[in-house]
């Protein structure tokens, strides 16, 4: 199984917040299996505005333990 570049840099470096954006649902994105449940995801087409709001959440959550 090949590892995603994002996902191998998260797994070294837990603290770094990630968002992962595509065009397909968020439903079929996680029922395919491609990322797990509670991943930053946003679905094209956004709005600079959901784009804002989904920034500023991620960068609100609290960070990941490291190592």
């Amino acid at each position: 199984m090949t590892t995603s570049p994002v996902a191998a840099v998260a797994h070294w470096y837990p603290e770094i917040r990630h968002i992962y954006m595509s065009g397909y649902t968020d439903d079929a994105i996680v029922r395919d299996g491609v990322l797990e449940s509670g991943v930053a995801f946003l679905e094209k087409p956004l709005t600079p505005d959901t784009l804002a709001k989904k920034v500023r959440s991620v960068l609100d959550a609290p960070r990941a333990p490291r190592g």
